[in-house]
């Protein structure tokens, strides 16, 4: 306590706080009440004070003085238990208790399981702290068994690990198997120990959650000892993901995520394989299987990756779609690059209409050409035009992809296939958009193979528009005034729906106040700032916007549109 600030007044304030039952508020708004103390400082001295039992920091931690306490400010005081707990002179009783009382306090957040590092640190402290907890673990004392797991990691002991493996209790068996995965650097006959001792609790029969914690503690240790070649260690990676259970699935994505499967071709596609029976309903197992693929395109595996989660959207029937691997579909689709080129070939060819559709979904607004390597995948003349018209369904309102799906195929088809793409090129896409699509094809050069197709195609839609000019205009085909007010009264519904939706999906609602600015080139507004004082703020308003194009046969042919565009969706490639 050498370097501690007004170290009197600030024991005093602590005590105080105690006496008069109001140590919970201080612990959990330390940060208001107490200046210039770092939380190692105030740590040490809270600790100090319970030690000579002038204040009880347990009284905080009991489940209904926490309660009131959520959010930021619970987790402003448990921090300040994480450095607490292992400077405690107490009871494994005590300890134990405050623990799970701080953890449970957490619920689900990632960070409510901190404490238990705490209890590991504590029990590090004094080797004899570690034993107690070991031996009432052995002896069945349920209260304790749960921080079985940390006494081993503390105690860094492998053979009281693979003896605790021996042992017939499941909870004792499932805290061993977690501390071999804990221990950090081991030697090549402490890896296979360990191997062979997982070997034996399968040969002896183990459930669902056993075979889970086994998966996961194979990974960790071979990953680290760079042993995913060795046939032991394959083996029992193919024998625990047999179990069809939901923790198996969350298990071998956790692995994918964690990169740990990724350094060996087989277990990779082990863990692919047995991923595809994913349950949609598990959010966080699509997590972590969105985060693996997303680290598998940086490497060998990325076409591995684009194939799996092909698969995966069509084997679920939509129930799992591109949108919900979002940060690997954005980072493919957005990119430029040749494996994003691949992915849309290969799920256009072999992908069922769940995928066509999620596809459809992820390009965006701003989509960039395709160059697809039509060759490498070994498409007949015929089955060159199915992609074609599978393009255009998939893309309808995305025309520069879908021109460029047909361009890609114009390079390597025949006269006759080159004439049929043509064909699709002028309708539907050029007769329906003649926009941005139009200046994609204008780029063709003359030494590109497909110049000619979509020369043709040009040639036949300019040849178009000039009629149209030549009609002049129809009044008998303008909507009449009463047509346009309904419209644009339908249009008017449409928008509020959309702004509606938007508000209640956007993250920054429940964040950030919201103004209506009805004119004006910047708004000014006011916010506290630590010292309660006013500060002015001014934002300068810039505009905002996108165009859409809409397809002309929407207009005066909708329902040839919708029939070219629902057959379009239906055809298959490769049956």
């Amino acid at each position: 306590m050498m370097g501690l600030p007004i170290s009197d007044d600030l024991k005093n304030l602590i005590v105080d706080a105690s006496e008069n039952g109001r140590l919970a508020e201080f612990l959990f708004d330390h940060r208001r009440q107490v200046e210039n103390v770092g939380r190692e400082q105030l740590a040490a001295l809270l600790a100090e004070l319970h030690n000579r039992n002038e204040i009880n920091l347990f009284s905080v931690t009991r489940p209904e003085v926490l309660a009131p306490f959520t959010g930021q400010r619970f987790f402003t005081g448990q921090n300040l238990f994480l450095k607490i707990i292992p400077d405690l002179e107490a009871t494994l009783d005590e300890i134990a208790a405050a623990v799970s009382s701080l953890v449970k306090a957490g619920g689900a957040d990632m960070a409510s399981t901190w404490p238990n590092g705490s209890f590991r640190e504590w029990c590090e402290k004094e080797q004899s702290r570690s034993e107690e907890v070991i031996a009432r673990s052995l002896e069945g004392d349920e209260a304790i068994r749960p921080f079985l797991v940390f006494a081993l990691q503390a105690v860094g002991d492998l053979d009281r690990i693979l003896a605790c493996l021996s042992n017939n209790a499941l909870e004792v068996q499932m805290s061993a198997v977690s501390a071999a995965a804990r221990l950090g650097e081991l030697s090549e006959g402490q890896r296979a120990s360990i191997y062979a001792a997982f070997e034996g609790l399968l040969d002896r029969g183990t459930g669902p959650d056993l075979t889970a914690n086994i998966l996961g503690a194979v990974l960790a240790v071979a990953s680290e000892g760079n042993d995913l070649d060795l046939y032991v260690v394959q083996d029992l990676v193919r024998r625990c993901l047999a179990d069809p259970s939901d923790g198996i699935a969350h298990v071998a994505a956790r692995g994918l995520s964690w990169g740990q499967v990724s350094s060996n071709a087989a277990i990779l596609s082990e863990v692919l394989a047995r991923l595809l029976d994913t349950n949609s309903n598990n959010n966080v197992t699509i997590q972590e299987i969105d985060t693996g693929l997303y680290r598998l395109l940086e490497g060998d595996a990325s076409k591995a990756a684009i194939d799996f989660a092909g698969q995966l959207v069509s084997k679920s029937g939509g129930a799992i779609s591109l949108q919900d691997l979002t940060g690997f579909a954005h980072r493919l689709i957005k990119s430029e690059h040749a494996l994003r080129d691949y992915a849309i070939g290969s799920w256009l060819i072999y992908g069922d209409i769940t995928l066509g559709l999620s596809l459809g979904h992820v390009v965006g607004l701003e989509e960039h050409p395709a160059e697809i390597d039509v060759d490498q995948f070994n498409l007949t003349e015929a089955q060159k035009i199915r992609l074609c018209q599978r393009a255009i369904g998939f893309f309808l309102f995305h025309p520069v992809l879908a021109a460029s799906v047909l361009v890609s195929a114009a390079r390597t088809a025949d006269t006759r296939s080159q004439q049929q793409i043509s064909d699709l090129l002028y309708d539907p896409v050029l007769l329906n958009f003649s926009g941005k699509v139009r200046d994609y094809l204008l780029s063709i050069g003359q030494s590109d193979p497909a110049y000619e197709t979509v020369e043709r195609a040009l040639k036949a839609v300019d040849e178009l528009v000039e009629g149209f000019k030549t009609a002049g205009t129809i009044n008998e085909l303008r909507p009449s005034t009463n047509e346009r007010f309904v419209a644009s009264m339908h249009e008017f519904d449409e928008r509020q729906e959309v702004e509606r939706s938007a508000n209640e999906q956007s993250v920054f609602a429940n964040i950030f106040h919201r103004s209506v600015v009805l004119h004006g080139n910047k708004t000014i507004s006011y916010v506290k700032d630590a010292q309660g004082e006013k500060k002015r703020f001014e934002t300068e308003l810039h505009s905002h916007g996108f165009s859409y194009e809409l397809p002309r046969l929407n207009m005066f042919d909708p329902v040839r549109l919708e029939f070219l565009h629902h057959s379009f969706i239906s055809t298959r490639v490769v049956e």
